[in-house]
């Protein structure tokens, strides 16, 4: 029903009134084909059917951003830094960096120190005794 939508959307000056239309019709951007096209068109986002709510802010994700079926996005969400692993145990950031590498070898250097006052013998973490 929309269909003019998707061709006329390239004019910035308009792409506001067509979200509203689109978004006040019977249809609503909860089933509607034609705000996914103009996404995927224009923002390079695709979404997939039955998701609604935040999604449909140009801008709020990355070109190449794929959002499932049945999602609900909540207000103010943003997609950042979404290149990550995701075989990972976590895909927190902090897991990714230098950080948790010190703060291992710090844990290890206390743990290594503790045991070797209980036992008598200190060898210091990342050393060599050949």
């Amino acid at each position: 029903m929309f269909v003019p939508f998707i061709s006329l959307y390239k004019y910035n000056f308009l792409r506001k009134y067509i979200l509203k239309i689109i978004e006040d019709s019977k249809n609503s951007f909860y089933k509607s084909s034609t705000i996914r096209e103009i996404f995927k068109k224009y923002h390079k986002v695709t979404i997939g059917l039955y998701s609604y709510r935040e999604c449909f802010i140009p801008g709020a994700f990355d070109p190449q951003t794929i959002i499932g079926r049945y999602c609900s996005i909540a207000a103010g969400v943003r997609a950042m830094n979404r290149n990550h692993p995701v075989t990972e145990f976590t895909t927190h950031p902090f897991f990714l960096t230098e950080k948790l590498v010190l703060f291992l070898l710090t844990l290890l250097n206390f743990y290594l120190k503790k045991s070797a006052m209980m036992f008598g013998l200190a060898i210091a973490h990342l050393s060599y005794h050949g």
